[in-house]
């Protein structure tokens, strides 16, 4: 956008140049400054609408330049440049594909900073918008754990984890959910002594 104002800008005043150095009368010279201005406003409309396309594959760019940066380091000043870019992208480019999974792993970084709140509206949001989703049943069982893990609300955490559960009986992350529901709320030592009460009841039978 920045190199589009530059040439509008050597553009008009080309063209204005133009208008004063020929000899027309004042009014005449009124009429052809204002097709200038026109002239100038459908020449950046046409240069944004071709340059769309760079502009949108360096954001994609960017952001995986970012994703690859913080995938090995928890840099929060790089994760939150990367929300940054993730919710620049979303808002140019609401119909694209990438959206749903821009969304999704905003939600991943905002859980990973320990922001509850956001995380929940991110999921909420892939769920309302966009069920078709290949991250749907994995944002009904992170909201769960969200709800667990990071907020501490457990009633939440519990109403979730059996929303996921009667959702997705067969998905990957159902025994998970059905072990959090068993332990949900249960300290380590409790979870730890629970082992062994089971172990001696296998022993007994």
């Amino acid at each position: 956008m920045k190199r589009a104002c530059q040439l509008i800008l050597i553009h008009k005043q080309m063209l204005i140049k133009h208008v004063s150095s020929i000899g027309l009368s004042t009014e005449k010279k009124y009429q052809r400054m204002n097709k200038i201005v026109l002239h100038s406003l459908l020449f950046v409309a046409v240069f944004s609408f071709f340059s769309c396309g760079e502009s949108q594959q360096e954001s994609q760019e960017k952001i995986l330049r970012l994703e690859n940066e913080t995938a090995a380091t928890h840099d929060t000043l790089k994760l939150r440049e990367l929300l940054h870019c993730y919710d620049q992208y979303i808002a140019d480019y609401k119909e694209d594909s990438l959206v749903p999974i821009y969304l999704f792993r905003s939600a991943e970084v905002y859980r990973a900073l320990g922001e509850g709140a956001n995380a929940i509206n991110t999921y909420n949001l892939i769920i309302e918008r966009y069920p078709q989703s290949e991250y749907i049943a994995e944002c009904y069982f992170l909201r769960a754990l969200v709800f667990e893990e990071v907020i501490y609300d457990l009633a939440a955490a519990r109403m979730y984890y059996r929303d996921f559960i009667e959702k997705y009986p067969d998905h990957i992350y159902a025994e998970d959910a059905l072990l959090s529901l068993q332990y949900l709320g249960k300290s380590i030592d409790e979870i730890i002594e629970s082992f062994g009460n089971a172990s001696e009841e296998d022993t007994i039978a």
